[in-house]
């Protein structure tokens, strides 16, 4: 029987050469595949039940030897995050539209999957526009804060939780230095947990503000322009302990109108 088994898997051909065949023949499903191999069409060097054969030899799935792509992300060994979205960022895809089309097609990767968003949570993931390389800052090596500044400043946003500090990192109010994935980026740097990140009864609510109006009146008189000056004031030393950087919590539903009613008269 040895034998036997020996003078079979000879006369095989080699597991790529016989996926690429069996994808060819675009079957949908593995009863297709079993009334095609019994058809009389099959090659005598394609066998007729390939995960017994290439069990331990390129075997993975059904979905992958025909090439349907229905194949559990669990089986799958995906490409690191940053070696995945070179590879999308070069395709220059200009939209999710683009992203979405070209994963159906036949020309993506095995190792790059359809959901990255899913895949690479926790990972890397930021956002499709980054992913595709659509972003402003996209492709740039960014710098973040150093990771005791960063989490004294996320602190004092008294942020509630993990899904309050996703939303908010989610929105425009996240200055570029203050990363997305902060577990990723100060991982070995710092990096405790959430609940450490955004433990803020030390820092914040205990502290004595300005009333808003008397903030309000001295902030217009630095001739501010914008919220990039603010920012840069903010964090230069030269701000009042009792002047918030992050107003828009301090003074929401008590007087706080928006940026530019905070900056100018």
């Amino acid at each position: 029987m040895k034998g036997q088994d020996k003078r079979a898997r000879a006369r095989w051909r080699g597991f790529e050469d016989g996926r690429a065949y069996a994808r060819s023949l675009r079957l949908k499903n593995w009863a297709e595949w079993i009334s095609w191999a019994g058809s009389g069409a099959r090659p005598i060097d394609i066998p007729s039940n390939p995960r017994v054969v290439y069990k331990g030899d390129g075997w993975i799935s059904v979905g992958d030897w025909l090439g349907t792509r229905r194949i559990h992300d669990k089986n799958r060994a995906f490409r690191p995050f940053s070696e995945a979205r070179s590879l999308v960022r070069n395709l220059g895809l200009k939209s999710y539209k683009d992203w979405h089309s070209w994963c159906k097609s036949e020309t993506r990767p095995y190792d790059i999957p359809s959901d990255p968003r899913r895949i690479y949570e926790g990972k890397g993931w930021t956002n499709y526009s980054d992913w595709l390389g659509l972003s402003k800052y996209a492709g740039r090596i960014r710098t973040y804060r150093p990771f005791e500044e960063a989490r004294a400043f996320v602190r004092s946003l008294g942020l509630k939780g993990v899904e309050g500090w996703r939303a908010w990192a989610k929105s425009s109010e996240r200055p570029e230095d203050i990363p997305y994935n902060p577990n990723i980026v100060f991982k070995n740097r710092g990096w405790a947990s959430f609940e450490d990140w955004l433990d803020s009864t030390r820092v914040f609510w205990k502290r004595t503000w300005r009333s808003f109006e008397e903030a309000r009146d001295y902030v217009r008189t630095l001739g501010l322009k914008s919220f990039k000056d603010w920012r840069k004031w903010s964090s230069s030393g030269q701000r009042p302990k009792d002047i918030p950087s992050t107003p828009w919590v301090v003074y929401r539903g008590i007087g706080w109108k928006g940026m530019r009613d905070w900056l100018h008269r």
